[in-house]
């Protein structure tokens, strides 16, 4: 009676223990291949151009960049597709601003990723003149095919655009929490 008493309770601490953990949405294979999680960007043509954002990789790193009118800056395809090589090169030219999320948050915030990529894209709307495009984006990567999803967040400026996802809209607010201590 006495060992079924603790076989009993074994299996009750087993199961409080295994049975409660949540269960993640993100692959965790990708992950450990994935270096690029979120974007922002700030593009604008009128009366010069103007090429500036940041990123934020795998560790919690940002990386801030204001790039030149000549500098060669790699675009992904019209379905938001960057390969690996290219987003890289573009994180390349990016520069360490010593601000880093911390590894809890960042983990809680690429967890809504793939909540956000099933949000509807609203139809871009006009907003305003001269403006410019502030870009808030989040990626998922293929190991496939060695590239890069890009999955917009919001758009505005000259023309806005939503990601109608509960994550997107709370993920573009995080990333709006973030600049804060990227601007001067």
């Amino acid at each position: 009676m006495k060992n079924f008493r603790l076989f009993i309770f074994l299996a009750l601490v087993y199961f409080s223990l295994t049975g409660c953990t949540k269960e993640s949405s993100v692959d965790n294979t990708n992950i450990l291949s994935q270096k690029i999680f979120f974007q922002y960007e700030y593009v604008n043509y009128a009366w010069g151009f103007q090429h500036q954002g940041w990123f934020i990789d795998s560790t919690g790193n940002v990386y801030s960049y204001n790039l030149p009118e000549n500098d060669a800056w790699k675009r992904g395809d019209e379905n938001g597709v960057i390969s690996a090589s290219d987003l890289n090169e573009n994180m390349s030219k990016a520069n360490l601003t010593g601000y880093r999320i911390n590894t809890g948050e960042l983990a809680s915030k690429v967890d809504l990723i793939n909540k956000a990529k099933l949000g509807e894209i609203t139809e871009p709307v006009w907003a305003a003149a001269d403006a410019g495009a502030m870009i808030y984006s989040c990626y998922t990567y293929d190991s496939s095919t060695k590239s890069y999803k890009k999955i917009l967040l919001k758009q505005l400026g000259d023309y806005r655009a939503d990601n109608k996802s509960k994550s997107a809209d709370y993920l573009y607010k995080w990333m709006e929490s973030v600049k804060v201590h990227l601007v001067p």
